[in-house]
């Protein structure tokens, strides 16, 4: 066995620098005296580092030790190895070294641009080498590779290799030359010979002057755009999260005019939404729509694609597209286990399209209408996209908080007539008002308000005519009882086990309430941030699409406080305030198991106090345990009417932990 001294800078200043060529110098000269060999004759080394794949190789001739050392910038060492010079058969017997993860010490080292990798043989032969920053960005519809080269000790250009590891037959590597300063790039084509997929691997090298090999490593993504014409907007999903570049083009031409340019920050999923408010541009087919990470380029050439028809009886979807064009036509809710999916070509002369759902047993109702699609998709998994069209029947919503109800797509000439009942009341119906059918352009509907004349609930039945069609609905149970804005949550209740839907400017979450009617939601599954003041909406459908909407503005977020008053005291206390208080509100404290489940807390349950709170005491035992949360009811059997955010108990003897819940009172 062998070593040598290695210490200090990369760039060899100082006692570093001589601990170096004392090194070389012990093992070039001793070692080549006790072989017998003369050191002009020692074979150069030229080093190959992958630091896309953390790999450092070399040919050379077999039988000679190899020792590797791998700093950062400043100096400090990330890793050694040791291997030896012998016949590879991956290199169809030539010879040299190739490091292996076993070879390496303490273990492989992360290898990143600026980092050294210094080689050393037992024969005295030596070589360094910095490693470049070798950028590249894959377009899979090009099949193409584009990038720069920063290595700014190098003066002159760099030979460029692109390798094609990942193809799934052997590929030539392509080649070009690039400026080191990465003011002038590479670019790299194998369009005809290689559809590059996601996941593939292709690789970016060079040759600096220094003779040593650096190389890195991309992988396509599974990024797509998807736009609509209809909509003039456009979203991705899949790029890398951080910002992206974004570019419409009035065409894929190479000399296309730049219609507008922008960025966006894309979330953990990379998805971001762009619409006209953004872009200003009336999308039309031909359009190129450009989307770029630090990794991946991806480009869409709009296409037409229509859906005229969204028919809930017959379970029919049907359109037009370009003819003879494969389409995809999609049924279900935003969810993909939702959805039924028909593949189909388009009529070869008209590109009329038909999607019969009933050939794969699909279901289709009026809430899929929202989100139901049919694309079109280009060559690598880009679509121009065509949503459904309105409902062809008038509906209604019901507003209990508002106290309103408004019509959506009823004839504009028509005069509305509303009725709402009360079963419980003689009367019938208890509230009739007429309304034109010309709906209000700010809010899309015709809006029948009625605060402070009647107030609409849970089991009212409100109908709607314009004398030629009559809507029904059952004002459903549905409230939002609590909204955390830190932890952009929000719970309420609606009939045990139905489906609540959440709109945001994300897409819709749909929860299903629990047995006893609760229901909880994260908005961070549709990439939410909750502010204060922002509007939270629930709605409820019945089974012909009208529906029951519950709004909230949600209220700052307020956590608990924590007050040391008795520090006397062993144990502490927890104090709830619910605003507002009435008589008769009626509390529990419940905590949560490993599951994730609630447990009633068994003696924690009781009305509120003369000072308008609740007391309970902590013993010593439980100081810190959590998490708990606190629920008010409108009466001990009565409806939940709020809940906190989960907490822990106060930690130190002595402090007292208030709690504050704040609910909708709509029993005014």
């Amino acid at each position: 066995m062998w070593s040598y001294l290695f210490a200090g800078r990369p760039d060899f200043t100082g006692r570093a620098k001589n601990l170096f060529f004392l090194a070389i110098l012990f093992l070039g000269v001793s070692g080549a005296a006790a072989q017998g060999n003369d050191a002009a004759t020692i074979p150069e080394l030229a080093l190959r580092v992958n630091y896309g794949h953390d790999w450092v190789e070399s040919f050379y001739e077999a039988g000679h030790t190899a020792q590797i050392t791998v700093t950062d910038a400043a100096g400090n060492v990330k890793a050694t190895a040791e291997a030896i010079t012998e016949a590879k058969d991956f290199w169809d017997g030539a010879t040299g070294f190739n490091t292996q993860p076993e070879n390496w010490n303490p273990a492989p080292p992360d290898i990143q641009p600026y980092d050294w990798v210094y080689g050393v043989m037992e024969n005295g032969a030596s070589a360094q080498v910095q490693i470049g920053d070798i950028r590249g960005t894959i377009n899979p519809g090009a099949d193409s590779m584009r990038g720069v080269i920063t290595a700014p000790w190098f003066a002159e250009e760099v030979m460029v290799e692109c390798h094609a590891w990942g193809a799934p037959e052997p590929v030539e590597a392509r080649f070009d030359r690039a400026l080191a300063d990465g003011s002038d790039g590479y670019t790299c084509s194998w369009a005809g010979e290689w559809d590059i997929q996601p996941g593939q691997d292709v690789g970016g090298s060079y040759y600096g002057a220094d003779g040593h090999w650096v190389a890195n490593a991309f992988f396509a993504s599974d990024a797509r755009i998807i736009a609509s014409t209809a909509g003039d907007w456009f979203w991705t999903t899949g790029f890398v999260p951080g910002p992206l570049d974004l570019f419409i083009y009035e065409s894929a031409a190479e000399n296309g005019l730049l219609l507008w340019q922008g960025s966006r920050e894309a979330n953990e999923w990379g998805h971001i939404g762009v619409g006209f408010d953004d872009h200003g541009q009336d999308l039309s087919p031909g359009h190129y729509v450009v989307v770029s990470d630090s990794l991946t380029e991806k480009g869409l050439i709009l296409e037409l694609i229509t859906m005229e028809a969204f028919d809930t009886q017959n379970e029919m979807m049907a359109g037009t597209a370009p003819a003879g064009r494969e389409v995809q036509a999609v049924a279900g809710m935003a969810e993909a286990e939702t959805q039924g999916t028909i593949p189909l070509i388009t009529d070869p002369a008209s590109g009329a399209w038909s999607a019969d759902f009933k050939t794969i047993g699909f279901d289709i109702t009026e809430p899929m209408r929202a989100w139901s699609f049919a694309q079109i998709l280009d060559e690598d998994g880009d679509a121009s996209e065509a949503g459904a069209p309105p409902p062809p029947t008038p509906w209604l919503r019901a507003h209990p908080v508002w106290e309103a109800v408004d019509a959506w797509a009823w004839p504009e000439d028509a005069i509305l007539h509303l009725t709402i009942d009360d079963p419980a009341t003689p009367a019938a119906p208890d509230l009739e008002m007429d309304m034109p059918g010309e709906f209000d352009p700010a809010l899309g509907s015709v809006w029948f308000e009625f605060g402070g004349v009647y107030d609409l609930k849970p089991g009212d039945i409100v109908t709607l005519s314009d004398g030629a069609t009559l809507r029904y609905l059952v004002v459903s149970v549905l409230t939002i009882d609590a909204v955390d804005v830190e932890a952009d949550t929000a719970a309420g209740t609606a009939e045990a086990f139905a489906s609540v839907y959440l709109p945001t400017s994300n897409q819709a979450l749909l929860v299903t309430a629990d047995g006893s009617g609760m229901w909880a939601v994260d908005f961070h599954d549709a990439g939410i941030d909750l502010v204060s003041g922002a509007m939270v909406i629930a709605e409820v459908y019945d089974p012909d699409g009208d529906l029951t909407s519950f709004e909230w503005e949600a209220p700052p977020a307020a956590g608990p406080t924590v007050e040391l008053l008795y520090p006397d005291l062993t144990g502490a206390f927890i104090e709830l305030h619910a605003e507002p208080a009435l008589p008769g509100l009626w509390t529990r404290i419940q905590w949560q198991d490993a599951s994730g489940n609630w447990h009633d807390v068994a003696g924690w349950q009781g009305t509120f106090d003369e000072n308008q709170r609740v007391l309970w005491y902590v013993g010593a035992d439980h100081l810190g345990t959590g998490p708990f949360r606190w629920l008010v009811y409108a009466s001990e059997q009565g409806d939940l009417l709020g809940m906190s955010a989960p907490f822990a108990l106060p930690a130190g003897h002595g402090e007292v932990l208030r709690v504050w819940v704040s609910y909708e009172n709509r029993s005014q």
